[in-house]
């Protein structure tokens, strides 16, 4: 306390600056609360589930991509190993025509395909299509670790079978990512009432000694288990019970109907769905009867139709193909599993491109009707739902947006601000992820999952592969940069051990070592440049010029690398080279500023250092020698490096060993790093006598270069005046 007054008054007798003032609070409270932010309990669990998940999530990606480019799947046709094998076999076809053969389940090839695809792709099914039920489990575990609950499974499986109950028995649906927003909230739900009530010394059930203790451990805890799950089915009723007695609740989500046909035979069967239509119940409806009058002699003729509608008149004639006996047979009105609307909800698109016809029908249907209506329907069709619409739609970019720039704000005051985050936003992605990839592996084509307009292109992988390149604030360019233009040589050294981990989307030493923290000068593309990468990446994406992420690939993959295979689209490198360059040109002025301010600093503060740094830049023959001495430290240290490392081994084997072996190992690694010690100081000296041959050969040279130089340099000749002449 008298600290605490004691701060105070100095304060009142030296009154701060607003920059002092500003410093302080961030020191003294926002920082600390962002790093509370950052370990709360539950976006922490939230951040683990989602990480541990990882493998898995990965692993269903893999299976897509071996599907595409091995086995022809994802509607990659001719251009993967398979379809280049048939078309060794048949020359005579053209690309198409090999696409077609993998289609057709008929043949050889087309048979192999989807024995494959579908024997590979269910690995997607099982990993992806499961994240809900995973995430459920997960959240009760790590909840329970953090906790220190002694029985963490039985706490995740109860959060998973609370999970599963919340859906009424509609696990089918909500397993994939459309449950996700259910699984957290009722995954941390449960596990807290569930670790809750087993600190209840009464709901305790103590067996007999003789009782092996594993079962003893789990059924001591059969009723806080059955309590919780009692819970849920409490907060079941709350909505379940109006549902049933108003007949009126029911979830609505979007579905799609999609036909690829081609040739004659594609246009009989087109003509076929249009004749499937009941004409006497749609006599009063003059866009449907004159429809329905138009016998279509092409598909060209078809797409020309659907172009000309309004965007209302196209969700009609979409809507009636939909109740066609011959295709959709979804009749209207609002039981499970029919059409929701009729001009509003529905979308129809026709594309005819490369011979192939694809007619795909997004429309809104009934998935769970009445009898179904938990609470886990009910939030995905009033929370869930919602979301999807936010990140799907035109506001996207700036939910997009948002994120990246929360991160790079958290990660300017030096904290994680991904994992801090990661609780809000990843359910949101994942959640877009999960969609595109279960549509291109049920529809097993990109163009026809595409087509149905339900893809998103914020998916989680799309912030790895586009927007932060190089890590938290695309900070890779910023290190290229340092080491091509920066003057200051411990930056430009500290960009050379930074660069490797930055490839890889590892920004910590760039981060802590500039550093970016509290640093105003890069503060501005720091924050915007991630900002550009995804409106950059969105406009390609958005006009269709590159492909929407539906794989994932580890974050740290390189940009180049990840941005292809999240999209399995070559042409993904446009949009990521184009970003690079942006970045480059958002980073160099900040660059060339920074060199600018630590000259005009440290010639105040620190002359002598000054008048090195400005010697560095302008005699080459100094700079060499400097880059000369630097080489020559690095080697030598590496051969110390190696002598000191025997020591630190030697502890290790100390304790495993004994003391004979240890003495006979100890002996064979010092002799062997003495060798290589001595290797590495006879590499230091012979790069010393090959440079000292070089300086001396050009010495003149550029001893004229450097009276050039200093005479130019109006700003070192005033500084060091008569001085200068003899450095």
């Amino acid at each position: 306390m008298s600290d605490k007054m004691n701060t105070n008054n100095l304060r009142q007798e030296n009154p701060e600056s607003f920059k002092q003032k500003s410093k302080r609070v961030m020191n003294e409270k926002v920082i600390p609360f962002m790093g509370k932010l950052g370990n709360q309990r539950h976006m922490g669990a939230i951040r683990d589930a989602f990480g541990t998940m990882i493998p898995l999530i990965i692993a269903g990606s893999i299976s897509v991509l071996i599907n595409a480019i091995i086995f022809g799947g994802a509607g990659s046709g001719y251009v993967s190993l398979l379809g280049m094998i048939a078309w060794a076999f048949n020359p005579d076809l053209d690309k198409e025509g090999v696409t077609a053969l993998l289609a057709d389940a008929t043949t050889g090839w087309g048979q192999t395909s989807t024995i494959m695809g579908l024997a590979i792709g269910h690995i997607n099914t099982i990993t992806v299509g499961m994240m809900s039920i995973y995430t459920a489990f997960l959240l009760g575990y790590f909840i329970a670790i953090s906790r220190n609950h002694s029985n963490p499974i039985v706490a995740g499986l109860t959060s998973m079978a609370g999970f599963g109950l919340s859906t009424m028995g509609e696990i089918a649906f909500f397993m994939d990512a459309k449950g996700l927003i259910a699984a957290i909230i009722f995954g941390l739900l449960c596990s807290e009432i569930f670790i809750k009530l087993t600190s209840v010394r009464a709901l305790n059930i103590k067996l007999p000694d003789g009782v092996p203790p594993a079962v003893g451990k789990s059924f001591a805890v059969f009723l806080p288990v059955a309590i919780t799950l009692l819970c849920v089915a409490g907060i079941n009723i709350i909505v379940f019970a109006p549902a049933v007695v108003t007949g009126n609740l029911y979830v609505q989500g979007g579905s799609s109907w999609t036909i690829s046909l081609s040739g004659d035979d594609g246009l009989k069967e087109l003509n076929s769905l249009i004749l499937g239509i009941e004409k006497e119940a749609w006599v009063g409806n003059e866009l449907v009867s004159s429809f329905l009058e138009i016998e279509f002699t092409s598909f060209d003729q078809f797409t020309g139709y659907v172009d000309s509608l309004s965007v209302s008149e196209q969700s009609v004639i979409g809507s009636v193909l939909m109740t066609s006996s011959n295709g959709g047979s979804l009749a209207l009105g609002n039981a499970k599993g029919q059409l929701v609307g009729f001009d509003q909800f529905t979308k129809l698109t026709a594309i005819f491109k490369d011979e192939q016809f694809i007619l795909s029908i997004n429309y809104q249907a009934v998935n769970l009707g009445s009898s179904s209506f938990g609470m886990a329907a009910a939030i995905f069709q009033f929370i869930s739902s919602w979301f999807l619409g936010l990140v799907t739609g035109d506001s996207g970019i700036w939910v997009a947006i948002l994120f990246v720039m929360v991160v790079s704000f958290f990660w300017f005051f030096g904290i994680h601000g991904t994992n801090v985050i990661a609780g809000v936003f990843d359910p949101i992605f994942l959640m877009v992820f999960g969609i595109n990839s279960a549509l291109v592996t049920s529809l097993n084509s990109y163009d026809a999952a595409y087509a149905t307009g339900e893809m998103g292109i914020f998916a989680r992988a799309f912030f790895d592969g586009f927007a932060f390149i190089g890590g938290a604030g695309a900070t890779l360019p910023l290190l290229l940069m340092t080491l091509m233009f920066s003057k200051r040589q411990e930056l430009k050294e500290l960009a050379k051990y930074s660069t490797p981990p930055g490839v890889f989307n590892i920004s910590e030493p760039v981060i802590f070592g500039y550093p970016l923290i509290l640093n105003p000068v890069y503060l501005f593309p720091f924050m915007f440049a991630p900002v550009v990468n995804v409106v950059i990446a969105y406009i390609f994406m958005n006009i269709g010029a590159v492909k929407v992420p539906y794989l994932t690939a580890p974050w740290t993959a390189p940009f180049f690398l990840s941005s292809v295979l999240i999209t399995l689209d070559i042409k993904a490198l446009i949009p990521i080279f184009i970003i690079f360059a942006v970045d480059i040109l958002l980073y160099l002025p900040f660059i060339l500023l920074d060199n600018l301010l630590y000259f005009k600093k440290i010639r105040v503060t620190d002359p002598e250092l000054y008048k090195a740094e400005m010697l560095y830049y302008v005699d080459p023959n100094h700079k060499f020698a400097v880059d000369t001495q630097h080489k020559y430290d690095a080697l030598i240290n590496k051969g110390d490096t190696i002598v000191d490392n025997v020591e630190v081994n030697t502890v290790f084997w100390a304790k495993r060993m004994k003391p004979e072996e240890l003495e006979k190992r100890v002996e064979e690694e010092k002799t062997k790093a003495l060798a290589k010690q001595k290797h590495y100081v006879e590499k230091a000296e012979a790069l010393r006598t090959k440079r000292d041959s070089i300086a001396v050969e050009k010495h003149d040279a550029w001893a004229i270069k450097a009276k050039k130089r200093k005479a130019k340099n109006k700003m070192f000749a005033n500084d060091f005046g008569d001085k200068a002449k003899n450095l």
